[in-house]
């Protein structure tokens, strides 16, 4: 398994370098693809768990809102043309 992480870790990275001055489309793209592993991995994994345990729940969604909301409204109005 470490092999395998290393090998397509070092791939990406080339992959990354190589295509970061292509056409915006490509790097979007790309960009596109990391944001929606970073979403998926917390929604599937790290807020399901952190908001199964009962204790503290109405801070975690406090800390939880607090910490999206404001990425989100920026995402939304930045991305608009």
């Amino acid at each position: 398994m470490i092999v395998i992480f290393s090998t397509s870790t070092s791939l990406g990275v080339g992959l990354g370098w190589i295509f970061v001055s292509s056409s915006p489309l490509i790097s979007g793209v790309f960009l596109s693809i990391a944001a929606g592993t970073f979403i998926y991995i917390a929604a599937s994994e790290i807020v399901v768990e952190e908001f199964a345990i009962q204790k503290y729940k109405w801070g975690k969604y406090l800390a939880f809102m607090l910490g999206a909301g404001p990425i989100s409204a920026y995402f939304y109005y930045t991305d608009r043309d």
